[in-house]
């Protein structure tokens, strides 16, 4: 439900995203539901195109991107997504400031993000890109122009294949 509304108001063909480190997209960071049932329980997850939510929606398009990046970058990467892993149960998902962000109004809150607030934020943080807005404003469509970024795939996620080198 809330995935729907949220399309309804963007009308962006996507309205969530993901990171991760592995070509076959076997583990992905994000910030969504925690429960399959409950769309109200949410904050930081590890997801996987053959887990939680993709194993049942086999009608999920997606688009995927790899980045080049260094290797200092790659590592404060990985640190920065540590420190979430680390400490997921403190993490909630941001649904009020997702709403506000709706209306124009940015909202930070210590330990709560919504999935683009929580990438953005990893990788702002770990030097690998900088935003022109705040990380509230951010949709799934603004990573699709990231510098070094390649399009890897596009359609659906439940097809996805790795095919680079």
């Amino acid at each position: 439900m809330p995935s729907k509304t949220l399309k309804l108001y963007t009308r962006d063909p996507y309205n969530h995203i993901s990171i991760g480190f592995d070509r076959n997209l076997d583990v992905l960071f994000s910030f969504g539901r925690k429960k399959l049932n409950n769309p109200l329980n949410g904050g930081f997850v590890q997801e996987g195109i053959n887990k939680g939510l993709y194993s049942i929606f086999k009608g999920t398009i997606c688009c995927v991107y790899k980045i080049e990046i260094t290797d200092e970058e790659f590592e404060n990467l990985k640190s920065n997504i540590d420190i979430f892993n680390k400490q997921k149960d403190k993490y909630k998902y941001n649904f009020l400031g997702l709403f506000t962000a709706l209306f124009g109004f940015p909202l930070h809150r210590q330990y709560h993000y919504y999935c683009t607030q929580f990438v953005g934020k990893v990788l702002y943080t770990s030097k690998i890109v900088k935003f022109e807005k705040d990380f509230s404003f951010l949709k799934p469509v603004d990573f699709c122009d990231l510098r070094d970024s390649e399009l890897v795939y596009q359609g659906l996620l439940s097809e996805y294949k790795y095919k680079g080198a």
